[in-house]
């Protein structure tokens, strides 16, 4: 085999090899896109259902925003502390916030969150 004949198969393994490897990132480029999609769609509606759910009291879907083991940060200075687990949680929130379970609660709140970047 002469050394040109060599050099040409050489170069075209090297394209395919190219070629394959382009198709390939194009690929996971695009699945990754997809997914990082969705999964913004998902924190978007999460957020929204939360947000929702604080304005109107909502107390099952707002409680349900938080998992068994979620931690928050207390934010008032003269009490600052750190609220962990679900039942801690339910205290400090039920206690700053009573229209959560008062059945004649009439009061909304009117948190709009704006520009959100997720």
């Amino acid at each position: 085999m002469c050394n040109g004949t060599r050099q040409f198969k050489y170069l075209k393994n090297m394209k395919t090899k190219a070629l394959l490897s382009l198709i390939i990132l194009s690929l996971l480029i695009n699945f990754s896109l997809k997914a990082q999609n969705k999964d913004s769609i998902a924190v978007m509606k999460s957020a929204t259902d939360f947000v929702t759910a604080f304005n109107n009291f909502d107390w099952a879907t707002f409680r349900a925003s938080f998992t068994d083991d979620a931690t928050i940060f207390y934010p008032f200075w003269d009490q600052a502390s750190r609220i962990e687990g679900r039942q801690e949680l339910d205290t400090v929130w039920l206690t700053i916030f009573p229209e959560f379970v008062d059945i004649k609660n009439t009061r909304k709140l009117h948190i709009n969150p704006k520009d959100l970047k997720i």
